[in-house]
Protein backbone atom coordinates (compact mmCIF):
# COMPACT_ATOMS: atom_id res chain seq x y z
CA UNK A 1 0.00 0.00 0.00
CA UNK A 2 1.32 3.62 -1.16
CA UNK A 3 1.36 7.05 0.37
CA UNK A 4 -1.04 8.29 -2.26
CA UNK A 5 -3.50 9.36 -0.07
CA UNK A 6 -1.16 11.22 2.07
CA UNK A 7 0.90 12.83 -0.83
CA UNK A 8 -2.70 13.99 -1.98
CA UNK A 9 -3.35 16.18 1.31
CA UNK A 10 -0.12 17.49 1.95
CA UNK A 11 -0.04 21.13 0.03
CA UNK A 12 3.15 20.81 -1.28
CA UNK A 13 4.84 23.98 -4.11
CA UNK A 14 7.68 21.79 -6.78
CA UNK A 15 9.40 24.62 -6.59
CA UNK A 16 10.30 25.11 -2.66
CA UNK A 17 13.09 22.28 -2.68
CA UNK A 18 14.83 24.48 -5.76
CA UNK A 19 14.54 27.84 -3.68
CA UNK A 20 15.98 26.61 -0.64
CA UNK A 21 18.54 24.72 -2.25
CA UNK A 22 19.20 27.85 -4.10
CA UNK A 23 19.35 30.04 -0.76
CA UNK A 24 21.83 27.02 0.66
CA UNK A 25 24.47 27.28 -2.44
CA UNK A 26 24.33 31.22 -2.07
CA UNK A 27 25.17 30.62 2.04
CA UNK A 28 27.66 27.97 1.20
CA UNK A 29 29.80 30.19 -1.72
CA UNK A 30 29.80 33.00 0.74
CA UNK A 31 31.30 30.75 3.84
CA UNK A 32 33.63 29.05 1.37
CA UNK A 33 34.92 32.39 -0.14
CA UNK A 34 35.10 33.70 3.84
CA UNK A 35 37.53 30.33 4.11
CA UNK A 36 39.42 30.62 0.69
CA UNK A 37 40.13 34.43 1.70
CA UNK A 38 41.35 34.16 5.47
CA UNK A 39 43.28 31.10 4.20
CA UNK A 40 44.72 33.16 1.22
CA UNK A 41 45.35 35.93 3.68
CA UNK A 42 46.91 34.25 7.06
CA UNK A 43 47.12 30.73 5.91
CA UNK A 44 46.52 27.61 7.73
CA UNK A 45 47.89 28.24 10.55
CA UNK A 46 46.96 31.84 10.94
CA UNK A 47 43.19 30.90 11.36
CA UNK A 48 41.92 31.85 14.30
CA UNK A 49 38.32 31.12 16.73
CA UNK A 50 36.11 32.99 14.73
CA UNK A 51 37.54 30.75 11.59
CA UNK A 52 37.15 27.50 13.62
CA UNK A 53 34.02 28.21 14.70
CA UNK A 54 32.60 29.32 11.47
CA UNK A 55 33.30 25.80 10.39
CA UNK A 56 30.76 24.68 12.66
CA UNK A 57 28.37 27.21 11.09
CA UNK A 58 28.84 25.43 7.70
CA UNK A 59 28.16 22.34 9.26
CA UNK A 60 24.75 23.49 10.94
CA UNK A 61 23.86 25.24 8.28
CA UNK A 62 24.13 21.91 6.19
CA UNK A 63 22.21 20.27 8.77
CA UNK A 64 19.52 22.75 8.86
CA UNK A 65 18.67 23.03 5.10
CA UNK A 66 18.67 18.93 4.72
CA UNK A 67 16.26 18.65 7.61
CA UNK A 68 14.19 21.16 5.65
CA UNK A 69 14.14 19.03 2.49
CA UNK A 70 13.44 16.04 4.46
CA UNK A 71 10.39 17.75 6.72
CA UNK A 72 8.38 18.60 2.98
CA UNK A 73 9.59 14.92 1.80
CA UNK A 74 7.77 13.23 4.54
CA UNK A 75 5.42 15.85 6.13
CA UNK A 76 4.45 16.56 9.71
CA UNK A 77 1.65 16.31 12.00
CA UNK A 78 1.11 19.98 11.93
CA UNK A 79 0.34 19.94 8.14
CA UNK A 80 -2.39 18.06 8.74
CA UNK A 81 -5.51 18.50 10.84
CA UNK A 82 -6.83 15.32 13.11
CA UNK A 83 -9.69 14.54 11.19
CA UNK A 84 -7.24 13.77 8.26
CA UNK A 85 -4.95 12.15 10.23
CA UNK A 86 -7.18 9.48 11.25
CA UNK A 87 -7.74 8.70 7.76
CA UNK A 88 -4.51 7.64 7.32
CA UNK A 89 -2.95 4.23 7.42
CA UNK A 90 -0.19 2.79 9.11
CA UNK A 91 2.77 3.69 6.71
CA UNK A 92 1.45 7.42 6.43
CA UNK A 93 0.89 7.84 10.18
CA UNK A 94 4.97 6.22 10.38
CA UNK A 95 6.05 8.62 7.65
CA UNK A 96 4.32 11.33 9.18
CA UNK A 97 6.10 10.22 12.45
CA UNK A 98 9.21 10.31 10.84
CA UNK A 99 9.06 13.71 9.27
CA UNK A 100 7.58 15.23 12.81
CA UNK A 101 11.09 13.61 13.98
CA UNK A 102 13.03 15.64 11.23
CA UNK A 103 11.45 18.78 12.13
CA UNK A 104 12.27 18.78 15.79
CA UNK A 105 15.93 18.25 14.52
CA UNK A 106 15.53 20.87 12.00
CA UNK A 107 14.25 23.35 15.23
CA UNK A 108 16.80 22.57 16.88
CA UNK A 109 19.54 22.71 14.57
CA UNK A 110 18.43 26.28 13.28
CA UNK A 111 18.96 27.23 17.29
CA UNK A 112 22.25 25.94 17.09
CA UNK A 113 22.56 27.56 13.83
CA UNK A 114 22.18 31.06 15.49
CA UNK A 115 24.01 30.30 18.08
CA UNK A 116 27.39 29.25 16.29
CA UNK A 117 26.61 32.55 14.43
CA UNK A 118 26.79 34.43 17.72
CA UNK A 119 29.67 32.39 18.63
CA UNK A 120 32.01 33.33 15.29
CA UNK A 121 30.68 37.32 16.15
CA UNK A 122 32.17 36.81 19.33
CA UNK A 123 35.11 35.46 17.99
CA UNK A 124 35.30 37.68 15.60
CA UNK A 125 35.03 40.82 17.75
CA UNK A 126 37.12 39.86 20.58
CA UNK A 127 40.42 39.69 18.37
Amino acid sequence: MGTEQLDSMLRRDARFLREIWAWFTVGAVVIFLRFFVRIRMVGPKGLKGDDYVMFVTLIMYTICFVMVDLVYRYGTNVDLTADQIKLLNDEEVARLVEGSKFQQVAWYSYTAYLWSMKGTLLFFTDG
